[in-house]
């Protein structure tokens, strides 16, 4: 007898043989009789709501039946109906344990495999069912109470509720169907992850790697983030795979950083590139990575002058003296559109 089949009346079903319509049965339970009324060999005898509910949880109790016919013939011991049942009106409890992902907060690493654990008090055995909801879909897993009255359910996939409030049910029924009151906990749905970026400047003033910058111990690469990276974040800037890394800062309304790296390395990297990244995480623990990459040139070749060649010969005579005079230098390693100056008698 459960706690549910207690709150209402309960009904003895008796048959028997032999026994004329009309004729009473009577039921004794817990010290008390009952009667029914014949009918084709069955008779129905009510037992009331209140004398459920005056019987004890866990114990034992037998219904005897009784009838005589209308000869006075009453009822033979070996046809005496005696039938036992054991009393559970104890409703189990059940709670869900206090911090869901550590947190009670879901971020998108753990929303496609979020365990809802617990313990069940009076239900060993029984199936936990657990619904989540963001208030419009349901997604719903099971568990198993252990002997300890531990459970933890199936891994559920929540990626697809709305982010905010999802509230989570548990409920579970005893072997005799005493359902407990249902626990339940509100958590939060964040798995929208952090927007980042970042931009490398150029390697040097004119991004081309001279013979003094590669010589140098330290070259600055240097840069700004966007997006909700954070100051603070750590940025890590790689070349010929070695990685140096500095935080994040502000500069007026930019967020900036400033790594140095060694002028070998710049030399050695065959890619000519530089690495950045810049990892970071939000309130709810959703992280990203944002890269970039700068493409460098080298010019280590000093430049030289050839030759330099006066129009006018090794001697200046007093006609050439009348006009310009064109000096021709012939250079080599040097590009277009850079400057020869000439030095003569304290001029350039």
């Amino acid at each position: 007898l459960s706690a549910v089949e207690a709150r209402t009346a309960g009904v003895v079903r008796v048959v028997t043989t032999d026994v004329e319509d009309g004729r009473l049965v009577t039921v004794a339970l817990n010290g008390q009789s009952y009667t029914g009324v014949v009918s084709g060999n069955n008779a129905s005898v009510a037992i009331p709501a209140s004398a459920l509910q005056e019987l004890t949880s866990g114990q034992n109790y037998s219904l005897t039946a009784n009838v005589s016919d209308a000869a006075g013939n009453a009822l033979t011991a070996t046809a005496s109906t005696s039938t036992s049942f054991a009393v559970n009106t104890s409703v189990p409890t059940i709670t869900i344990a206090a911090n869901v992902a550590g947190d009670n907060r879901v971020n998108a690493s753990e929303d496609d495999a979020l365990v809802i654990s617990g313990t069940a008090v009076g239900a060993n055995g029984s199936t936990i069912n657990v619904a989540l909801t963001d208030g419009i879909t349901v997604v719903n897993t099971t568990a198993t109470v252990s002997t300890g009255g531990a459970w933890s359910a199936t891994a559920a996939n929540i990626s697809a509720l709305r982010n905010g409030a999802i509230t989570v049910t548990a409920d579970v029924s005893d072997a005799s169907g005493n359902a407990a009151v249902a626990a339940t906990r509100t958590l939060q749905l964040d798995n929208v992850l952090p927007s980042a970026s970042i931009v490398i400047d150029s390697v040097t003033s004119d991004n081309v790697l001279n013979l003094a910058e590669g010589a140098a111990a330290t070259v600055t690469i240097t840069g700004t983030v966007g997006g909700e990276v954070a100051v603070g974040d750590t940025v890590t800037v790689t070349v010929n795979n070695v990685s140096e890394t500095g935080t994040v800062s502000q500069s007026g309304s930019a967020k900036v950083f400033s790594i140095n790296v060694t002028g070998a390395n710049l030399l050695a990297d065959t890619d000519r590139t530089v690495d950045a990244r810049v990892i970071t995480t939000d309130a709810a623990g959703n992280s990203v990575t944002a890269t970039a990459t700068r493409v460098y040139t080298l010019d280590q070749v000093a430049p030289t002058i050839a030759t330099v060649t006066a129009d006018w010969g090794p001697v200046l005579s007093a006609v050439e003296a009348r006009t310009a005079g064109v000096v021709r230098v012939v250079t080599t390693d040097v590009e277009d559109g850079r400057l020869v100056t000439v030095a003569l008698n304290g001029q350039s």
